[in-house]
């Protein structure tokens, strides 16, 4: 676990990482929604409220929810900020501050329910959070040959579920596997090629 980005930046990548991918928005469009957040929707069904529209770019700096999401709605219909977008809105401007367009080879946003749906052929049929979504996702982790019983209590060895969720730690496995994929070509890559205006490629992985 690194405890910010630049820390995982600084370390993780140089050292031995080929490829990081993230469960946080890279690029933010100005005064229109992302197609890559419309494709992973459509892809994702009966899932499809787990992709949370990030903020507009103008909205990075707001004080409040409510402030970005009035800047959000000035700049496109519907750009309301959600409770879930504000939450993680510290993250996503953490990530905009210390990426650029060169990072992006190594650095891809992807997101968990997506690469789960890839892998399983099909929508995770139980919320993530329940007894039965984690048996269902870590079946899926174990057809892959990863031991999610076994990570999860090497994890909390170290640290406790306050400062990380099991299924965050299924997240990030699923995203291991992304990140595999990714290299072999065979992961999801949604997005239409459009940049934001830093130069940011707008693209989910799954």
């Amino acid at each position: 676990m690194f405890p910010t980005l630049d820390v995982l930046l600084s370390d993780a990548l140089p050292r031995s990482a080929r490829v990081v991918v993230i469960d946080v928005p890279i690029g933010l469009s100005s005064d229109t929604p992302r197609a890559c957040d419309r494709a992973a929707r459509l892809r994702l069904g009966p899932r499809r409220a787990s992709v949370f529209p990030p903020p507009a770019r103008a909205a990075l700096e707001a004080a409040s929810r409510a402030e970005a999401s009035e800047i959000g709605r000035a700049l496109r219909p519907g750009g309301g900020v959600s409770a879930q977008s504000w939450n993680i809105l510290p993250k996503i401007r953490e990530a905009d501050a210390a990426l650029s367009p060169d990072d992006q080879g190594r650095v891809l946003e992807g997101h968990p329910e997506l690469a789960f749906t890839r892998l399983a052929g099909a929508p995770m049929a139980m919320a993530k959070k329940t007894k039965a979504g984690a048996d269902e996702r870590d079946a899926v982790l174990r057809r892959r040959g990863l031991d999610p019983s076994s990570l999860i209590a090497a994890v909390r060895a170290r640290w406790p579920k306050r400062a990380v969720a099991d299924d965050d730690l299924r997240d990030a496995m699923v995203l291991s596997l992304t990140g595999l994929d990714a290299l072999s070509g065979t992961a999801w890559r949604l997005g239409d090629g459009t940049r934001d205006e830093r130069g940011l490629l707008m693209e989910i992985w799954g």
